[in-house]
């Protein structure tokens, strides 16, 4: 594989990365709104993190199953 190749899908698996880690920042900064909003207690709020990181990374595996 060309060395152009390689540092390209180096940038790109980067920048995956960066972006899934930012998503998860706003999700921990909204997330005492959103509890407040739909009255939820922590535990709760805790559950629907755990649940919305678990399908995004559950949706990524399945995308390369298929």
């Amino acid at each position: 594989m060309k060395l152009l190749n390689k540092k390209l899908i180096l940038v790109i698996a980067s920048m995956g990365i960066f972006v899934e880690a930012l998503d998860i920042a706003i999700i921990n900064l909204a997330l005492p709104k959103i509890e407040k909003d739909l009255g939820l207690t922590n535990d709760s709020s805790y559950k629907l993190q755990s649940i919305y990181v678990d399908l995004r990374v559950f949706s990524h595996s399945w995308w390369q199953i298929i």
